[in-house]
């Protein structure tokens, strides 16, 4: 990174602690972006509004960082899907239940580790969710419980995970899930 990129980047680290609390930080040369924290794609330098980065629903929001000068913009953006997106619109109608940590709302913890790759278990029905949730107690002492998600947060879960096991499918949102799809 030049020096007015890592000038700038204290204030977006700032920025994304409040925005995605928790996610991980790489680089995003495959998308053509500076860094992804999480569902975020940072632009860093001259700001390139892609909005093509919606269509992958990996993508939750967009930040556009310009580097700091005398004459301006300074500043941050950040661009997230509207309620009438095609993606939030197939999400809200839709409710499912799984197995996660209370009070963390709507962020996916790995309920499966295969390699780094993150898998959520998701069920159509809470007693399925239950069950499930049973069986991990057996296996260790943990404080999960049965969530919902619906809507938004059901979009926020799938967005945090690298694949979602629905039955007897497993569908991979990122490289890491469609590892696992290989392997599985």
């Amino acid at each position: 990174m030049g020096q007015k990129t890592l000038d700038v980047m204290p204030a977006v680290w700032r920025v994304m602690r409040e925005a995605e609390p928790g996610a991980s930080w790489r680089a995003a040369e495959s998308e053509k972006a500076t860094l992804r924290c999480g569902g975020t794609l940072i632009h860093v330098g001259v700001p390139a509004l892609d909005l093509t980065h919606f269509e992958n629903a990996k993508v939750k929001q967009l930040m556009l960082v310009p580097h700091r000068t005398a004459r301006g913009p300074n500043g941050m953006w950040l661009i997230r899907r509207g309620p009438k997106h095609p993606h939030m619109l197939g999400l809200k109608k839709c409710c499912i239940f799984y197995v996660g940590k209370p009070g963390i709302g709507a962020v996916a913890h790995s309920q499966q580790e295969v390699g780094d790759a993150g898998v959520i278990e998701v069920f159509d029905l809470k007693a399925d969710a239950t069950e499930a949730l049973k069986k991990m107690k057996l296996n260790s002492a943990n404080s999960s419980q049965v969530i919902q998600a619906k809507g938004f947060a059901l979009y926020e879960l799938i967005i945090r995970a690298d694949a979602v096991r629905y039955g007897d499918d497993l569908i991979s949102f990122t490289s890491n899930g469609l590892s696992v799809s290989v392997k599985a």
